[in-house]
């Protein structure tokens, strides 16, 4: 008789990237908690984050985000249509195409406001 290994629920060591969302977590509550306090705080919170390295940030975020999403629902896609295993080179290339897409109209959109600030120009 074989033993059958038992499932940790708590793995012994955590992921470092989950810390890290915890903690950014917990920064988002307070900033959003300032607003309470005093909306002058928050303005001022909130201003630090509006630069051209969070807008170049922001960026790669989306694109994660994005692709993230559009992958999930070609992994759906796999996993539910009985010929998606067939076709799954081909529904890659959708993904890409439709991540391409929604960059294309993000990118352009996003960086002339967040650089409508800076520049000196009207």
């Amino acid at each position: 008789m074989t033993a059958v290994p038992s499932f940790d629920p708590q793995p012994a060591c955590r992921c470092p990237t989950e810390l890290w969302q915890t903690l950014r977590g917990v920064k988002w509550r307070i900033c959003l908690s300032l607003i309470r306090v005093s909306p002058e705080a928050y303005d001022a919170v909130i201003g630090t984050y509006k630069n051209p390295i969070m807008a170049f940030g922001e960026v790669v975020l989306v694109a994660g985000i994005a692709f993230h999403a559009f992958n999930g629902l070609r992994i759906i896609v796999v996993d539910f249509w009985s010929k998606g295993a067939k076709y799954q080179r081909q529904l890659f290339w959708i993904v890409l195409g439709l991540w391409a897409v929604v960059m294309a109209g993000f990118v352009p959109r996003h960086l002339a406001l967040a650089f409508a600030g800076f520049g000196g120009g009207n």
